[in-house]
């Protein structure tokens, strides 16, 4: 008769960097196989494994499914029955967005102040990951001098995100 493998430890799930997705990795090739006879060549193979959660977040339920056995003795063995799934936790850290385009500024009348109103309405984001919904809550803006003239150079700051799917990104650079 085949033994069995009743049980498996030593798998390690994988942090990830935000990517929009539910999918999630896993290490087998320090995975302990309960049942296995010292010597043998057995390992685990296949199998795949997915957060609950796309969204940001610490010890994030993960489910690994389908694994199998695996090496030069696997015909040796019989997986107990839920061996080959298991539930653990992994990290999703945000996403950086690396640049903010398309801001522009108002013109206005002469007043003494480098004030700049900011149009944010056509912002761009660089990193953004696919159809997530990003916008600029706020920002400020300053001309260079309070001086009048054309083509006044307006330095954009405090960027800060906004939109159902900010809490997966941060900011590389606020200005």
């Amino acid at each position: 008769d085949k033994a069995n493998i009743t049980g498996v430890t030593g798998v390690t799930l994988n942090n990830k960097v935000y990517d929009g997705t539910t999918n999630a990795s896993f290490n087998t090739s320090t995975a302990n196989l309960a049942g296995m006879v010292t010597g043998d060549n057995l390992s685990l193979t296949g199998g795949s494994a997915s957060f609950a959660s796309k969204n940001v977040g610490l010890a994030i339920n993960v489910s690994v499914s389908n694994l199998t056995l695996g090496g030069a003795d696997a015909g040796n063995y019989n997986v107990v029955s839920g061996v080959s799934s298991f539930n653990g936790t992994a990290n999703i850290t945000p996403a950086t967005i690396s640049g903010v385009t398309g801001i522009t500024a108002a013109n206005k009348l002469y007043d003494g102040t480098t004030n700049a109103t900011l149009n944010t309405s056509a912002a761009g984001f660089t990193g953004k990951v696919g159809s997530d919904v990003l916008n600029v809550s706020s920002a400020t803006g300053a001309f260079a001098t309070a001086a009048p003239g054309t083509g006044k150079v307006v330095n954009v700051s405090n960027i800060s995100l906004g939109g159902a799917d900010a809490s997966n990104y941060v900011l590389a650079n606020t200005t």
